[in-house]
This record gives structure tokens, C-alpha cells and sequence, in this order.
């Protein structure tokens, strides 16, 4: 686990049963070709895991942010039934995780290089970005451009692209629009 994530990982045990998913059921087109490769239903006895809304995918590595401000990391082994991983509340750099309307995570990007993750919340409309000392440590912060975003139209996806920029998408139009803004981000958006 890299030095950027909480101190206060637990261990967590999950088990993961497959799930059968007709290729019918999964669209793909010329823009976005995907290939299903397994789904699996997860279930652990840890009353903090569940409510996930957000995954990054590195090899068999997965992260995972949940709606109760945890973060979650499994090593995902297709022929197991049982996954290994850790599981602990956001840091303290990222507001009072134990307050629900504090916690609401939506979305998650993450910089494999370094392990910095970027997360963001929806009821605050803001990004919180976990890293070591030496990338600035966590930190957080609401940028002017959600200010005007409604309570629960925060930050629903967001992505880092390999050229260091992000972008950033609206959960929801604040009025009847059928469009949602998406904002980029030359750099890093906290």
C-alpha cells in the first residue's frame, strides 16, 4: 500500500461470487469498445464495506470509494471466491468522515505512477486529493466552477488522462437541461 493512502487500514475479507451476464446485456460501439471479461457479486462481513460508487482498475488491483467515505483496495483473483484487500475511512485532510452529508463520495481517479488518488464528493461538490508529503499530502478543495452545482449534482465521474489533465462531470443538470457540464482541469483540480 503506498505511503499516500490512510494509516488506519484494516484488513478485509470479501467474497466475490460470479455472476452470469449475457454479452447481449453489455453495449458497446467504435468509440468505446470494451470486452466483458467477468462481473461478480461482492459481499464482506465488514459493516463499512458496500455502497461502492467509484473503481479504479491496475492488473488484478482494485480501489474502491463507497457512498460511507471508505476506501477500499482488493487484489481481484478471478478463480477465487475469496479476495484479500484492505478497507479504512478517507483521511482527515478530506473533512469529519465519520458525518454522513462529510462523506458522500462519487468519483475517483487515481495516478499509478505515484498512487495519488483524487476523490470527489458529491453533497460538497469538491475533490480531495490523498497523496505522500513529498506530491503535497491531502488536501482539499471546492472549486469555483461547482459552486454554483445543486446539492446532489456534484462531481459523479472523473478522470485523469495520461497527460496529467482531468475532467470532471456533473452529476445532473441544476435546471430541466438535458446536457451536464464537464469541466477540464489542465492539471491537477485541487
Amino acid at each position: 500500500v503506498p505511503n499516500s493512502v490512510p494509516a488506519e487500514f484494516a484488513a478485509l475479507s470479501v467474497q466475490a461470487y460470479p455472476v452470469q451476464v449475457k454479452l447481449g446485456d453489455i453495449e458497446t460501439s467504435p468509440q468505446l469498445p470494451a470486452k466483458l471479461v467477468g462481473a461478480w457479486a461482492l459481499r464482506s462481513d465488514n459493516q463499512d464495506f458496500g455502497g461502492l460508487s467509484a473503481i479504479h482498475a491496475s492488473g488484478n488491483s482494485l480501489t474502491m470509494l463507497s457512498d460511507k467515505g471508505t476506501l477500499v483496495r482488493l487484489g481481484a483473483d478471478p478463480q477465487a471466491g475469496n479476495w484479500k484487500g484492505t478497507i479504512a475511512l478517507l483521511p482527515s485532510g478530506c473533512g469529519n468522515m465519520r458525518d454522513k452529508g462529510q462523506r458522500d463520495t462519487e468519483s475517483l481517479a487515481a495516478d499509478p505512477r505515484t498512487g495519488a488518488l483524487w476523490v470527489g464528493f458529491e453533497a460538497r461538490d469538491a475533490i480531495c486529493r490523498i497523496a505522500d508529503k513529498k506530491l503535497g499530502g491531502t488536501r482539499f478543495a471546492s472549486p469555483r466552477h461547482m459552486a454554483h452545482w445543486h446539492v446532489t449534482s456534484g462531481p459523479e465521474a472523473m478522470v485523469r488522462l495520461r497527460d496529467g489533465r482531468f475532467l470532471v462531470f456533473q452529476e445532473k443538470p441544476d435546471t430541466n437541461a438535458e446536457t451536464v457540464e464537464v469541466l477540464g482541469y489542465a492539471a491537477d483540480p485541487v
